[in-house]
């Protein structure tokens, strides 16, 4: 049901508001708290960002949204590469 009423949603706002082509704002939204409006299947929290997004031309930063990990895989692959780069290019 959720989904349904996000892509009727989704039209109305493409019908009624030039598509966004640029970004005002950049605002924090905890991962959490987008998470459970979904799972709770609630329908106005989700739909207010979707506006925010398409209208308010706003960009939104998923807070928690990976594992606190994450920056060390990320090093870690990094650095793995650019040895593996420079061994092949000796």
């Amino acid at each position: 049901m959720l989904q349904k009423e996000i892509n009727t949603y989704w039209k109305y706002l493409e019908k009624n508001y030039p598509e966004p082509t640029f970004v005002k704002k950049v605002k924090d939204l905890d991962f959490q708290r987008l998470k459970n409006a979904i799972d709770k299947k609630d329908g106005r929290f989700v739909k207010r960002i979707i506006k925010n997004m398409y209208v308010n031309k706003e960009a939104f930063i998923l807070k928690r949204s990976a594992s606190k990990n994450l920056k060390k895989i990320i090093i870690d692959l990094a650095n793995y590469y650019k040895r593996k780069k420079k061994n092949l290019i000796s």
